[in-house]
């Protein structure tokens, strides 16, 4: 369902699910839309591109099996578009133009009124009515023009001559919008794992840390570290706020965050990246084909390929820091729970290890 607004606004949402699936701007007012019925289908084997990438691709990991409370989301890509037909959604523009998107997500025309008709800035022109042939061929528009009511009749063969070639790119772009909306809720998940590390850390540390002058934290658990021996306010916190106890919470809801960070930038991250590097270099290689998609992809560059490229070994790198966060936590935790027994002349247990110098 295509839901259109005033402020050039338009909403495609999921009759079932109720959900917004792409929201789109056409930067201007819109006086109405309306799709294309028509009967012009989609040759059998051209259908075969649905599963083209599957032979290659794995599916996207479900988020909901690696953090609770996730949106349950269709990353597959085959809600924008139709099996077997092609669509499109006319757009209609107080400012006198005309555009068509296909599914009403990938534009691929905008006609000026106007333009056609002479209309000067002081000339007033209001396009009653928009529709399009279901043979795609013509494009039948009423409009009214200093009071008058006209009619124009665009013929062009364009959209029904590349009608295959318009669909796979249609199929395309809703895989790679799909895709990074997946990439979008996994880094959400991402920083909302890492924003519960430090909230864990600040309800401990923060609260102290006010109270004591600038840098005396660092230099109290310095000492600590160097001597042995921690100072009043420091003895104080470690034994009656921190607590061995306290610690080990801590420390466990600490280890557990960083885990599901590394759970979905180890699979949903780098699985999504893959994905839309295969996608959008299937577009590049479109576009390579000349005869079917050079009319209409133009010039057409590999920068987005380089820079999904980029992001991939982001990726890598982003899972390397994680590690040695997590092991340098792990040994901060430790150390911690060692000193803080040996404060309460506690017996250190044997797992709890030793800590080096190194370390």
């Amino acid at each position: 369902l295509a839901i259109a607004y005033s402020n050039g606004t338009i909403n495609l949402v999921d009759i079932e699910s109720k959900e917004t699936i792409m929201s789109l701007d056409v930067k201007s007012d819109i006086k109405h839309i309306c799709w294309t019925q028509n009967f012009v289908e989609i040759d059998d084997a051209e259908r075969l591109i649905l599963q083209e990438h599957t032979r290659y691709l794995a599916e996207l990991p479900n988020l909901n099996t690696i953090t609770s409370g996730g949106k349950k989301m269709d990353y597959k890509g085959t809600k924008f578009y139709s099996t077997s037909m092609l669509n499109f959604l006319i757009v209609t523009c107080d400012d006198g133009k005309i555009i068509i998107y296909i599914y009403g997500v990938l534009k691929c025309g905008t006609i000026d009124i106007r333009h056609h008709v002479g209309a000067s800035a002081e000339d007033s022109l209001e396009i009653l009515e928009v529709k399009l042939s279901s043979n795609f061929e013509h494009l039948y528009v009423f409009y009214i023009k200093n009071g008058h009511i006209e009619f124009l009749i665009f013929e062009n063969d364009t959209l029904l001559k590349h009608r295959t070639s318009l669909w796979k790119l249609s199929v395309k772009y809703g895989m790679i919008m799909n895709t990074l909306n997946y990439i979008e809720d996994t880094i959400e998940h991402i920083n909302e794992a890492w924003e519960s590390v430090l909230l864990e850390m600040d309800n401990k540390l923060t609260k102290f840390a006010k109270n004591q002058k600038p840098g005396a934290v660092s230099a109290d658990f310095l000492e600590l570290l160097m001597f042995g021996y921690p100072s009043s306010s420091l003895e104080s916190f470690l034994t009656q706020e921190m607590t061995i106890r306290e610690l080990k919470k801590l420390s466990n809801s600490v280890e557990m965050s960083y885990s599901t960070i590394q759970k979905l930038v180890v699979k949903p991250l780098y699985s999504a990246i893959v994905h839309l590097f295969y996608h959008i270099n299937n577009v590049y290689g479109m576009h390579q084909n000349s005869y079917y998609y050079k009319e209409l992809l133009g010039e057409c560059s590999n920068e987005p390929m380089i820079k999904t490229g980029s992001f991939l070994i982001k990726s890598h790198e982003l899972q390397q820091t994680i590690d040695k966060s997590m092991r340098d936590y792990k040994i901060f935790f430790r150390w911690l729970y060692i000193a803080i027994s040996r404060i309460i002349e506690d017996t250190v247990p044997d797992d709890a290890g030793t800590i080096t110098q190194q370390e």
